[in-house]
């Protein structure tokens, strides 16, 4: 026998009898799927979570009411906060003919593993639902809607699915479809209506969506990182919102698709840590980092020699962009410059891959090579995005 009815807005809603209640309720994702318990006050399934006690925090509430119903332990910092249901369409009636107007805050929480968990005496099973199968459930009426909103979180990420997406604008998501193809991305969210993923070689987050109230709701998912790469102007202002990210740098995308092979010459050959000083005291972006210059070199930093001596230097960011070109000021006007980016060029061409480069708006300079050689750019430009320090 039902014990509790629940009802979203309607006529049919009794009045509240008792003061407010706030919820917390978790959406628990793990292999793509959700996370319900089929609650034993009335058969319907509904989110793991509930009230917030006295002296709790909403984050507090959901570790200890997943622990109480789930078996889960799990920390704060492994919840990401997601939207507070402040309307008041919520209604809980209980057979002691108490009735409360509910308001919720819900999180998120990623499993990398398929937990253990035991039923406990306020749920009937637990299981884990695909998206299909949310549809055809009966889900608590105040929960329903919860589920419904996120319901794009849950999609099985798929290669042939981002590629597709990526690829109605390749010039401007070049730098997101080479790390899928040459194996160093994480994809995180993938949808017709956009994709999410981490370079994995540099730990980048990049984004590329459909429209804002897309970005908003996965953006939650790579919390905790520092830098993220939007490449829509609406990501901008969901950046800020769920990653509090302020500082931004524009560039262009410089890709080279067509796998020309240019001639080069001269003495060409990858530095190594006999040049680190030099590296980091000509390469403007390092800021005299020796461990960050230790680690550009690690990844792939050619010289051109020039009478045996260092004449300028050109290479790969550890998230797969072509960069880093300088040219020392005795070498330069001599086509060092252009050398070196055919180079590079030639070296992703023939393993095969697009190379790609991010240059500043402001470096007309770079952006007049790039020009020269060929380049297909991105329109408009993507943007790196940060959190300033307070």
């Amino acid at each position: 026998m039902s014990v509790a009815s629940y009802y979203l807005g309607g006529e049919n809603a009794p009045r509240p009898t008792q003061k407010n209640h706030l919820g917390a309720n978790c959406l628990v994702i793990w292999d793509n799927k959700l996370l319900l318990e089929q609650r034993s006050d009335c058969g319907r399934w509904g989110l793991p979570g509930g009230g917030v006690k006295r002296g709790e925090t909403p984050s507090q509430a959901v570790v200890r009411e997943l622990f109480e119903e789930t078996g889960l332990r799990i920390r704060e910092a492994d919840l990401l906060p997601l939207k507070f249901y402040d309307d008041s369409v919520r209604i809980a009636a209980y057979r002691d003919g108490s009735v409360w107007r509910m308001y919720i805050k819900l999180f998120a929480l990623y499993l990398d593993k398929q937990p253990e968990m035991k039923i406990s005496r306020e749920s009937e099973s637990l299981r884990f639902f695909t998206a299909e199968e949310l549809q055809s459930i009966e889900i608590v009426k105040t929960h329903k809607d919860l589920v419904m909103d996120y319901l794009c979180l849950l999609p099985g990420v798929s290669e042939e699915k981002a590629i597709a997406y990526l690829q109605r604008d390749e010039p401007m998501n070049i730098d997101m479809l080479e790390p899928i193809r040459r194996g160093h991305a994480k994809l995180v969210y993938t949808g017709s209506d956009g994709v999410l993923l981490i370079e994995t070689k540099g730990n980048v987050p990049m984004i590329s969506t459909e429209n804002e109230a897309i970005a908003e709701k996965i953006l939650p998912m790579v919390r905790g990182t520092d830098i993220l790469v939007v490449h829509r102007p609406h990501e901008f202002a969901p950046a800020k919102k769920v990653l509090h990210f302020e500082g931004r740098e524009s560039c262009y995308q410089a890709s080279f698709p067509d796998k020309t092979i240019y001639p080069v010459w001269g003495d060409i050959r990858p530095l190594d840590e006999s040049y680190l000083s030099t590296f980091v005291a000509h390469y403007g972006l390092a800021h005299g980092d020796e461990e960050y210059g230790r680690e550009l070199l690690a990844n792939g930093v050619y010289g051109q020699f020039v009478d045996g001596e260092l004449a300028g230097f050109i290479g790969t960011h550890i998230e797969g962009a072509v960069g880093m070109l300088e040219v020392f000021e005795p070498y330069r006007r001599r086509g060092i410059g252009e050398n070196l980016l055919k180079f590079m060029l030639n070296f992703w061409h023939e393993r095969d891959a697009i190379p790609f480069g991010q240059i500043f708006a402001s470096n007309e300079k770079s952006l007049n090579l790039q020009r020269k050689l060929g380049a297909t750019f991105s329109a408009p430009t993507l943007c790196w995005v940060w959190k300033q320090n307070e």
